[in-house]
């Protein structure tokens, strides 16, 4: 199992930890090509361990933070960062990927597109035929409002998902909320 971390101390990098039994094992931090002197931010891995999707300030980029992808090539080492193009990064910040388990949908939080307020929660499909990321939906209300969104994971099964989001309700900024999706078997 792995698990992704934002490292602060390393200038907003990206590591990984993997577990021995039921310990984690002490982190490591990505290298020079996915970790720059620039921001990096969350990431997510396909379920394989071979496709890597992070956020990431580029100089050549679209504007703001945008959503890379890197792969594993077959010695273990990961190849040339590809920046997801203007299909899924926007003028504005594009953050907190989180690939589905079937590698297929792509979610991400965005204050491009068209957002309903700050950062929204979008998903792209992944075309079978070609592979490439179709345009970027919002997911709505009740999951997005007029304040802040910024991420969402689900279980295995689909039934619940976990977001970041700012809510009145809520104690203060961002707080993890649980969401049921009913129309789940």
């Amino acid at each position: 199992a792995f698990i992704y971390f934002d490292n602060f101390s390393f200038f907003a990098d990206i590591g990984y930890t993997t577990t021995k039994g039921k310990s984690w094992l002490k982190p490591s931090m990505f290298g020079e090509g996915i970790n720059t002197k620039m921001f990096e931010g969350s990431a997510s891995i396909s379920l394989d361990g071979t496709t890597l999707y992070f956020s990431g300030l580029r100089k050549d980029g679209f504007g703001g933070s945008d959503i890379l992808m890197v792969k594993l090539d077959p010695n273990g080492n990961w190849g040339s960062i590809e920046n997801l193009g203007s299909e899924i990064n926007s003028k504005e910040d594009d953050d907190f990927p989180w690939l589905s388990l079937d590698g297929n949908t792509l979610y991400f939080a965005s204050k491009g597109h068209n957002s309903m307020g700050d950062f929204d929660i979008f998903k792209s499909l992944r075309d079978p035929q070609t592979g490439k990321w179709q345009s970027p939906v919002n997911v709505g209300f009740p999951i997005n409002n007029a304040d802040d969104n910024h991420s969402i994971s689900f279980t295995g099964d689909g039934r619940y998902a976990y977001i970041s989001a700012s809510r009145k309700e809520g104690f203060g900024n961002l707080d993890i909320w649980r969401v049921e999706f009913l129309d789940t078997n």
